[in-house]
């Protein structure tokens, strides 16, 4: 009876232990979907917030990125402008100096039909005042001075050199330009 006894709660025992494992199992496994489902609801909660959060930083952003764009291509077009304006206007000065250039080449250039004509002149009036002076020099002088401005005067009036500069400018320049060269070169 006693082997018998023993063996009854050992069957009792090995049945109560497998209600128990049982059991135990059921309730972990139940804790463990109880868990798993928190778990799950608690991750799904997380990443709605991160999700909206992320949602939220991200229209910041590109609403930040878009004001930085307009702000950016704003100052680009008025530095384009900017740029435009001051080299049209570096473009009208070269210009302009291009063209006081170009007139001052062309005032105090010696071609050879302008040397003829001055050498023509003054040779001329050199004769026709000895003509009428008879040799007296004084006399020569002044008459020479006054025929040589008189024709200078005429030919001002009348002939017209590169590009419309009268010849009277164009000595004017000339002896500009040589009292120039002095006071620079002393």
């Amino acid at each position: 009876m006693k082997n018998n006894n023993i063996y009854l709660l050992n069957k009792l025992s090995k049945k109560e232990t497998k209600s128990l494992r049982d059991t135990y199992e059921r309730e972990t496994k139940s804790l463990r979907d109880t868990y798993e489902k928190e778990d799950k609801s608690l991750r799904d909660a997380y990443e709605k917030e991160i999700k909206y959060l992320r949602d939220k930083h991200e229209k910041k952003i590109k609403s930040l990125n878009e004001a930085c764009e307009r702000e950016i291509q704003y100052l680009n077009d008025s530095y384009k402008k900017e740029i435009k304006s001051l080299n049209d206007a570096y473009e009208k000065e070269i210009q302009s100096t291009d063209k006081y250039d170009e007139w001052l080449s062309d005032l105090f250039r010696w071609d050879l039909p302008t040397v003829f004509t001055l050498n023509s002149i003054i040779i001329l009036l050199y004769f026709v005042s000895i003509y009428s002076t008879n040799s007296n020099p004084v006399a020569m002088l002044c008459i020479y001075a006054f025929m040589y401005f008189f024709s200078i005067i005429l030919l001002s009036i009348v002939i017209s050199l590169d590009k419309k500069f009268s010849f009277l400018l164009y000595l004017k320049a000339k002896i500009i330009y040589l009292f120039s060269y002095f006071h620079l070169s002393h």
